[in-house]
């Protein structure tokens, strides 16, 4: 799992660092690093691509109570360690109390018993909670001193959005005619994207100096609408392959939710449209890892740093599902002219997934040709 620093930006964009919380922590006498593991293995089969983790905490949105929970823990001194619960937003004094029984459960599983260093005191006295009565959740006052009643299941969920997120994926910095021709495209889907008030996540416009490339193509990833713009080259590269993977595994690998997700342009270049074709990209994702593990082979598994070792293990990936996306991508109805495409990308009015091949961008204009299957 990634540090925290790794996932800061997408940290804060989850959790309010100056919004009131409610928070419980627990000193354990001795540190049990497996403890916070077996918490974040029951909340990540629950939550799945949902949660977000890092080596010593978890941070979720639950869709019941509609508050975020931040679960962490750290080492005091040599031996102990604390456990620290925190939640805000919405109902968070509910959702700490059920995050503090699945807490108790794990304690009474490993024999523990931590000290209490903070603790909320138990709601009572016509305090407005949720009961689980029978499996179904009931609203109810409480009458008088107890401790609230526990659902018997959390609900983690991404956190509605306020704003509809557009982003932008594309390979950029090529002079070739065929990078131009792709710049353009670019340059006429953000120029009608401002028109309607939307403003498009675009690596070349967004990403500032000191900025890490890693998080923002998590958040390209993240996106509730990407615009793809498929070429050879970004079938080729590392980067690109990322991003279409990280919208893949945020659709939960399910092809209607990416169909939902996407919007995909694919170019003169990117050659998808037959198995011939696309399994040609599985055979270059394929060779380049062949051609890393043959070094890792002679030199040893050492030479490669933790980043590295990770995109070495990507690369076995990209061979193995990039057909299954591009039979996604190729099996979908075409868009001839690209005012059906711009409709399709910012009106959701329309059902049927477009995918128009590109063909001609002249005069600042897009000339698109059905593509055969």
């Amino acid at each position: 799992m990634p540090d925290k620093a790794e996932v800061a930006v997408e940290l804060a964009e989850k959790w309010q660092a100056d919004m009131a919380t409610e928070t419980a922590v627990y000193r354990y006498q001795l540190h049990q690093a497996g403890l916070l593991r077996s918490l974040m293995a029951e909340i990540g089969q629950r939550a799945g691509v949902n949660g977000l983790y890092w080596q010593n905490g978890v941070c979720v949105y639950e869709q019941s109570t509609r508050s975020h929970a931040l679960i962490e823990q750290e080492s005091v001194g040599s031996w102990q360690s604390v456990i620290r619960i925190s939640t805000q937003g919405g109902q968070a004094g509910e959702l700490l109390a059920r995050l503090k029984e699945m807490l108790k459960r794990e304690n009474n599983r490993w024999g523990l018993e931590p000290v209490i260093e903070q603790e909320p005191p138990p709601q009572y006295f016509g305090t407005l909670v949720t009961l689980a009565v029978d499996n179904i959740e009931q609203k109810t006052f409480l009458t008088e001193p107890t401790l609230i009643a526990v659902a018997p299941s959390l609900a983690f969920a991404q956190p509605p959005q306020s704003k509809f997120k557009y982003c932008l994926s594309y390979a950029w910095g090529d002079d070739s005619e065929a990078g131009k021709a792709r710049e353009l495209i670019v340059e006429q889907l953000c120029q009608q994207a401002e028109a309607k008030g939307i403003h498009i996540l675009r690596d070349k416009q967004d990403l500032k100096l000191g900025d890490r490339l890693s998080v923002f193509m998590k958040q390209i990833g993240q996106g509730e609408r990407v615009f793809v713009i498929l070429s050879d080259k970004y079938l080729k590269s590392a980067n690109c392959m990322y991003e279409l993977f990280e919208i893949w595994r945020n659709s939960r690998h399910d092809e209607n939710e990416m169909l939902q997700r996407v919007r995909v342009f694919s170019t003169d270049c990117a050659k998808i449209f037959s198995p011939l074709e696309r399994v040609q990209y599985a055979v270059h994702w394929k060779q380049q890892h062949q051609a890393l593990k043959a070094e890792i082979t002679e030199h040893g598994s050492e030479i490669l740093g933790v980043e590295d070792f990770r995109k070495f293990k990507l690369m076995n990936e990209f061979a193995r599902h990039i057909g299954d996306m591009l039979v996604l991508f190729a099996d979908t109805i075409h868009a001839q002219k690209f005012t059906d495409f711009e409709q399709y990308g910012f009106d959701d009015e329309l059902i049927e997934p477009l995918c128009p091949k590109v063909t001609d961008v002249q005069d600042m204009g897009i000339t698109n040709r059905l593509s055969g299957f």
